[in-house]
């Protein structure tokens, strides 16, 4: 009877979830007077999403689909870590996303820099949700941005319901099964806050991935001449896939089997870049987008990984 119960109750959500997702698409139907509204953008705002079956012994590194911005939950049985948070108008589709996990606890919330794409909802997933530690980059008086979503990030961080270190490059930190080091920032001082970016690396046995944050070539160029060990099975690729970012010399250091690319659909800014997208192919790295697949999960055992798209009862498996 329990099970059963169990079974009702479980259907009984998804239903909702159905059903909420397609008075959403109404209402951004309506909104949009006729135009043509994306299924993606129902599954980002709702975040109606089937997620993975997760296994003991493997780690889950989420890229959630927050239209044109950047978040990511790297999850390994309880052990969590949370990079960046999209914009303030994200929060509804990565708190759906969390519940779906059943995410309670955030280990470490790591914002690689102050746009609002990235710390958008931070405010709010430290303020519903129990965050041990916060990273942030340390900024001069000369690039401190003046963003709403930033005062609002510092008054919460001022309450002293979590503790907060500045990203000091060359950093390791240990989460339970898997550790991450801290490779950037190495322009701390630049004027443009793309190049203030945490870079970060998590590893997971034999397994790595690499988070770019919103760094340019220009960080990419300065991490090779510092002899940094980028190399890395994933990259998250910097600034969503731009052009200006991810150079045909720091992917050849990076050798990575797959690339994961966190953009909006028609994006007015062009992301992801053509000459980037070039790049990728010409060096046989396969590359997956969000405002193509939506939610997409990388699965590591420590040896191999898969990739798991939206929607897709597939896993597509990527050889090492």
């Amino acid at each position: 009877m329990a099970s059963k119960y169990l079974k009702n109750k479980q259907d009984s959500r998804k239903l909702l979830l159905v059903l909420i997702a397609v008075l959403v698409f109404l209402i951004l139907l309506i909104l949009d007077r006729g135009g043509f509204v994306n299924w993606q953008d129902v599954t980002r705002l709702t975040g109606l999403n089937d997620g993975v079956v997760e296994q003991e012994g493997k780690l889950y590194a989420h890229f959630i689909n927050v239209g044109q911005g950047d978040c990511s939950l790297i999850k390994c049985g309880d052990d969590t870590v949370m990079i960046d948070t999209g914009e303030p108008d994200s929060f509804n589709a990565v708190k759906a996303y969390l519940n779906l996990y059943n995410v309670k606890e955030i280990d470490y919330l790591i914002l690689t820099h102050m746009h609002s794409d990235h710390i958008g909802s931070a405010a709010d997933i430290i303020r519903k949700y129990n965050v041990g530690k916060v990273i942030i980059t340390k900024l001069d008086e000369e690039n401190i941005p003046t963003l709403y979503c930033y005062e609002d990030l510092l008054d919460v961080l001022a309450e002293g319901k979590c503790e907060v270190y500045a990203a000091r490059t060359g950093d390791s930190y240990e989460v339970g099964s898997f550790s991450f080091d801290l490779l950037g920032p190495v322009l701390q001082n630049a004027e443009d806050l793309n190049d203030t970016s945490v870079i970060v690396k998590i590893k997971y046995g034999n397994f790595s991935i690499l988070y770019m944050g919103d760094a340019s070539s220009a960080a990419e160029t300065e991490l090779l001449i510092n002899g940094t060990d980028v190399s890395a099975d994933v990259i998250k690729l910097g600034h969503h896939g731009s052009n200006s970012s991810s150079c045909g010399e720091f992917l050849n250091a990076v050798r990575p089997q797959a690339a994961i690319i966190s953009c909006g659909l028609d994006n007015p800014y062009g992301h992801p870049g053509k000459y980037t997208l070039k790049r990728l192919e010409a060096r046989g790295i396969k590359y997956y987008r969000t405002d193509i697949s939506g939610n997409i999960t990388v699965i590591s055992d420590t040896e191999s990984f898969t990739v798991k798209e939206q929607g897709e009862n597939n896993y597509d498996l990527v050889a090492r």
